[in-house]
């Protein structure tokens, strides 16, 4: 007779993801305009697609390019928000993601990472890494309504009417 209580497995070698990586980002040369100081606008957003909610995708990195000189950025991730006039966009025929630069507007959701930009003449640009926490930002969706998250980079200005664009990246493991 043998009798089980409980196990344990450790990998003692650590692990390689076995996945695709992917990337979308708006527009160098129509960069998103952050019409009013202080308000956040959607710069950049996915989530999975409504037939693939069962997808294992990570997000692993998203930039922030501020385009108006002399100005200062706040930028952050927001999951789980509202979008405002999203166009939803495929990332490939065989990706679990889509994405959109379209939004206007974000409402709700859970700021997971903020950073700051100052832009002088000829500079621009900021990256937010996700290795310290991989799993941690992986997107989900609502088990109960089949409703994915939204996961976002949003930004604001210093002056009116400043301009951002910004990219990212997330492997889609195969499963």
């Amino acid at each position: 007779t043998l009798k089980q209580i409980c196990s344990t497995a450790i990998s003692e070698g650590g692990y390689a993801l076995a996945g695709k990586q992917r990337s979308a980002s708006g527009l160098i040369t129509s960069p998103k305009d952050i019409p009013t100081a202080g308000t956040f606008v959607p710069i950049i957003s996915i989530r999975l697609k409504s037939d693939r909610l069962d997808a294992v995708v990570i997000p692993n990195n998203v930039e922030f390019v501020g385009l108006t000189n002399n100005s200062q950025y706040r930028f952050k991730i927001v999951v789980g928000g509202t979008l405002t006039g999203a166009s939803w966009n495929s990332a490939a025929t065989n990706s679990a993601v889509e994405w959109d630069i379209a939004a206007t507007a974000i409402t709700g959701g859970d700021d997971v990472k903020i950073g700051f930009l100052n832009v002088a003449a000829g500079s621009g640009g900021s990256t937010l890494g996700f290795q310290d926490g991989l799993f941690k930002f992986q997107l989900e969706r609502n088990s109960f309504t089949g409703t994915p998250t939204v996961f976002s980079l949003v930004a604001t200005g210093s002056t009116n009417g400043n301009d951002a664009t910004g990219a990212m990246d997330w492997e889609e493991i195969f499963q």
